[in-house]
């Protein structure tokens, strides 16, 4: 029962979805976001590269909007909408001038009055200003990150970091960018960090606009990228930065990591309008959950994630397997109380188990993914106190279990956890934890 009822759930949240879809959005390509631009003689680089394609959702008045980056280390790529998929989302495409078509800085000035152009005018095109959000992988990320944290690129355009919703880097250096060390005359190894003005880690600052930083798995991404990331993310913490997110994505490499961008994005700009709308001077509560269950779940996602990926090649995902099945042998504890993680599988001989049960999304055509742990416990006494932790009881009960799936505004991301008793009074309870980034 428990595994049919989200498929069902599944289904009728599509259909509803079909029944319900936005229309199709405007597209209108080639906007020269300098108008000065287009007093250049016709072949100018500044004419033909410094252009972005807008789409338009209907029937959305004072809709949000990614401005959207591309990557290819500066010198390279072309202009593209974001990963995200939500028709009820703008989307601008920039196309900026690459390093062999003119010095530094100017990619980073085209980033700006591409930003400029987008806040100074989605107004007439049916958004709001205050709900502009500027966004890109690798490349396109390192743009967004220094336009959206050094205030003197936005400023003689008369905006400043804080006229944007959020910043969202995905994949993006965060040190100063390799192809503007080299080109600045540095000689040093590609990965040899350097922190100068041209380094987003440079302006980690409390007063920033919102950011959400993504990134692929340590294992497979881009060389320092993961650590480089974490290092921002701590950084703005302790700089006194109200709403900073680090998403670390088990299982993603430097490009599919933008597979799971596509469905971060929407959510965390649902997360700073709820937050803004609030009022409230934190950003989501940190995960308070035990670190063995992080681990395992953390293991589950890298296993699901790179078998999607890589498809029959066994010998690549093998080892994210046994990573699996070794942390799933370990006992681990809930505020002292020994469970033992067994396997995974559904308990059907009234047992006292602790179930975990969540639903990943795997951020592919495959969509959900369920995960159901049963952790053995010791005694009925270590049931009962388990029941009675302190942990337990903060977290919100919404009665009794029937056996069917629960989901909340969270959608596919919900975490459900079911105590249940050696009389078997089963209740069931959502974890917070889960709406932490660290565990989507």
């Amino acid at each position: 029962m428990l595994y049919k009822a989200p498929l069902l759930f599944l289904m009728t949240m599509f259909f509803l979805s079909v029944t319900n879809a936005h229309a199709e959005p405007q597209v209108i390509k080639g906007i020269n976001y300098r108008p000065s631009d287009l007093e250049l003689p016709a072949d100018d680089i500044r004419q033909t590269q410094c252009q972005l394609d807008l789409s338009i959702p209907k029937d959305n008045p004072g809709f949000a909007t990614i401005v959207w980056f591309h990557g290819g280390g500066l010198s390279g790529g072309k202009r593209g909408f974001s990963p995200t998929k939500d028709p009820s989302i703008a989307q601008v495409a920039v196309g900026y001038r690459l390093t062999g078509q003119a010095p530094i800085p100017a990619c980073i000035e085209d980033a700006a009055a591409a930003t400029a152009w987008v806040l100074d005018n989605i107004e007439q095109y049916g958004g709001d200003p205050e709900r502009v959000y500027v966004g890109g992988h690798s490349a396109g990320g390192y743009l967004t990150a220094m336009i959206g944290m050094d205030p003197r690129w936005l400023a003689p355009l008369n905006h400043t970091p804080n006229d944007l919703a959020g910043i969202i880097p995905v994949s993006g250096q965060v040190s100063t960018h390799f192809n503007v060390k080299r080109l600045r005359g540095d000689t040093g190894d590609q990965f040899r960090v350097i922190v100068d003005e041209y380094a987003p880690l440079h302006y980690a600052a409390k007063d920033l606009p919102p950011i959400c930083l993504i990134v692929g798995d340590p294992d497979i991404e881009y060389k320092s990228r993961v650590e480089e990331n974490e290092l921002m993310a701590v950084s703005l913490r302790n700089v006194g930065h109200p709403f900073t997110e680090l998403h670390q994505q088990p299982g993603r490499d430097h490009g599919t990591v933008q597979w799971d961008a596509e469905w971060i994005m929407p959510e965390f700009i649902e997360r700073v309008e709820a937050w803004r709308a609030e009022g409230s001077p934190q950003a989501d509560a940190p995960i308070t959950g035990e670190k063995e269950i992080s681990a395992i779940l953390t293991a589950y996602r890298r296993y699901m994630s790179r078998m999607d990926h890589v498809g029959t090649r066994r010998e690549l995902f093998e080892p994210y397997a046994t990573q699996l099945k070794e942390l799933l042998e370990q006992p681990f504890e809930i505020q002292g109380w020994p469970v033992v993680v067994q396997r995974v599988r559904t308990n059907e001989q009234g047992e006292t188990v602790l179930h975990i049960v969540a639903a990943i999304h795997s951020g592919t055509n495959y969509g959900i993914r369920m995960l159901r742990i049963e952790g053995i416990a010791q005694s009925e006494q270590v049931s009962k106190k388990l029941n009675a932790t302190e942990l337990i009881q903060s977290w919100k009960l919404f009665g009794r279990s029937t056996g069917e799936w629960s989901s909340s505004k969270d959608g596919d991301y919900t975490f459900v956890v079911e105590i249940e008793k050696i009389e078997n009074n089963a209740r069931s309870v959502t974890l917070p934890m889960w709406s932490g980034p660290e565990l989507k």
